[in-house]
């Protein structure tokens, strides 16, 4: 698993089995750099250990396992024991991830920008 997972202790959470509800193709687009991957946006429902259902979505590229799963399908995930409704799923961005992960890398950058004003002696 990537850093970030073991950093946050994602891969300590309980897996759950998910259950692909609605799928949408996603086109890659041209840009400067060639064609991005193509993807596959993913709706689907979890249960947490209670029995509670929770809904999720996530983004998978080609090149990941899970673009190919079709509707009705079933994967793992895994979810925060205290806040269930936050899931990862492993091969794809999940919103409730990603959206976490920029939140942290914008404010090391944040946080690394005042250090090295401070140490510069810059005002």
């Amino acid at each position: 698993m990537d850093w970030h997972v073991r950093f946050r202790g994602i891969d300590e959470w309980p897996e759950a089995e998910a259950t692909a509800t609605a799928l949408v193709f996603v086109p890659g687009v041209d840009g400067g750099e060639g064609k991005s991957p193509d993807g596959k946006r993913i709706e689907f429902s979890y249960r947490d250990a209670g029995g509670r259902t929770f809904t999720g979505e996530a983004l998978a590229y080609e090149d990941t396992d899970l673009f190919y799963i079709e509707a009705n399908d079933q994967f793992r995930v895994k979810f925060n024991p205290n806040k269930p409704q936050r899931y990862f799923v492993p091969g794809a961005h999940s919103s409730s991830n990603s959206f976490i992960l920029t939140v942290v890398v914008l404010a090391m950058i944040l946080v690394g920008s005042i250090e090295l004003a401070r140490l510069c002696g810059c005002k």
